[in-house]
This record gives structure tokens, C-alpha cells and sequence, in this order.
């Protein structure tokens, strides 16, 4: 009888045990369940994180990369228009214009004419004869070619527009009609302007 007892005590000791176990087991098993969850939103955060600095990085290199093309692209313009604006015009490029107004004045010359507020080139011009340089016939303009070619625009004091300095933008020559010979013109404003003779 006691040995049964005692076999009995053994096997709920040992139930016991082994529950006791089992219960540590699964509070462990919880705790490390409760802090892989705990440990998700913060490794969801860290990746979340990175990928948006990623794609941070990746955006201010095209920001970069498009900054230095847009500037290359404008370095190259202001050179093209540095070329156009300034003239590399020689006298055995020029074909002078020979009509009656040449013979009555006297033999052409060619003049480079320069803004006197910022020393930037205008055009070039044929100036017949001696004289002072008051005005510039429009059939007279050999450079650069947005003001040649406005020898063959319709010309009207009134709305057509005046010479104005490509770099500072001031007023340079307006518009009007030289009445003796009944030429359209642009008459040269007082101290806007000088010139060099080539």
C-alpha cells in the first residue's frame, strides 16, 4: 500500500514538474512573442526609414544632375549669343551697298557702333562720307542680322520699335524719317553711343 502511494506521490510530483515546465516554457515563449512584436514596428520603421532615404538620395542626384545640364545648356546659349552679339565682321566680309546716296556723299567706311553705358557692341554700320554719325539708314545695317533684316519689315515712326543695347537694354536709337531724301532711319540718341572705324 505505501509503495502504491508513494508511486502515486512520484508520478504527480512529476506531472507537477512537468507542468511547472511547460508553464515556464510558455511564459517564455510569450515574453519572446511579445518582443518580436514589440521589435516589428521598430524594424518596419528602420526599413521604412532607409527606403526613404534612398529615395531622398536618389532624387537630389537627378535634381543635381539636371541643375548642371541646365547650366551647361545656359553656358553654351550665353556663348552662341556672346557670338551673335559680338561682331567678328572685317571689311573683306562686307559688300558695301553702292547707289546714289553713296555717290552724293562720298566713299563707305565701316563702323562698329558700341554702347556708351556698358561698352557692349550694337552693330555694325556703313557710314558714307565724311560727317558726324547722326543717324543709321536701315539699308545701311550689315550686322547683326535682327537688325539687317528690318530693312524689309514695314517701318512706321510711330510703332516700330527703337535700337536698344542687347546687354543693358537701354535706349540707344529711335526710330524716324530722314525727310530730305525721304528715308526710313534710326536717328542716334545724344551720348548713348560711340564707334570705332575698321
Amino acid at each position: 500500500m505505501s509503495s502504491i502511494q508513494g508511486s502515486t506521490f512520484s508520478s504527480v510530483a512529476v506531472n507537477n514538474y512537468s507542468n511547472g515546465n511547460d508553464s515556464t516554457k510558455n511564459t517564455t515563449n510569450e515574453s519572446s512573442n511579445k518582443n518580436e512584436q514589440s521589435n516589428k514596428p521598430e524594424k518596419t520603421a528602420r526599413v521604412v526609414v532607409k527606403a526613404s532615404e534612398k529615395i531622398l538620395k536618389k532624387e537630389n542626384e537627378e535634381k543635381e544632375l539636371s541643375s548642371n545640364n541646365k547650366n551647361k545648356e545656359k553656358a553654351t546659349t550665353s556663348k552662341q549669343e556672346k557670338k551673335e552679339s559680338e561682331s567678328n565682321l572685317t571689311l573683306s566680309d562686307v559688300k558695301f551697298i553702292y547707289n546714289r546716296f553713296t555717290k552724293a556723299r562720298g566713299n563707305p567706311k565701316l563702323l562698329q557702333i558700341f554702347s556708351e553705358c556698358c561698352q557692349s557692341y550694337i552693330m555694325s554700320y556703313q557710314k558714307d562720307g565724311s560727317g558726324r554719325l547722326l543717324r543709321c539708314y536701315l539699308d545701311r545695317i550689315h550686322h547683326p542680322l535682327s537688325l539687317q533684316q528690318r530693312q524689309f519689315e514695314k517701318f512706321n515712326v510711330k510703332s516700330s520699335s527703337g535700337i536698344n543695347c542687347p546687354s543693358c537694354n537701354s535706349l540707344v536709337a529711335s526710330p524716324m524719317i530722314y525727310k530730305p531724301e525721304n528715308r526710313p532711319a534710326y536717328g542716334l540718341l545724344n551720348g548713348k553711343t560711340f564707334f570705332k572705324e575698321l
